[in-house]
């Protein structure tokens, strides 16, 4: 192939261009863009296996996780609040 035509209007895209006469053939256009001429990067997948295996290994960041060990009634948490409010507002009578 003697002649090719580099263009950066498309992505990847070849045709025989019958409109440049270079000579006694009919010359190959190729368009493509650089980014696809890459090596894309290797995607990593998470294993579910693999963390299942090594759960031991793992440290957990989960800030949530005492409020699910903790007993807490909701009822008794308001009344300890309600019981401050007053204290405190009595105080600053």
């Amino acid at each position: 192939m003697k002649h090719v035509s580099l263009s950066y209007n498309r992505e990847s895209w070849c045709t025989a261009n019958k409109y440049i006469d270079i000579s006694d053939h009919m010359p190959i256009t190729a368009e493509w863009n650089f980014d696809s001429l890459e090596i894309p990067a290797k995607k990593i997948k998470i294993n579910a296996n693999r963390i299942l295996l090594a759960a031991d290994q793992l440290i957990n960041s989960n800030r949530f996780s005492p409020l699910i060990d903790a007993d807490m009634d909701l009822n008794q948490l308001s009344e300890g609040l309600i019981d401050t409010v007053w204290a405190e507002s009595k105080r600053l009578q």
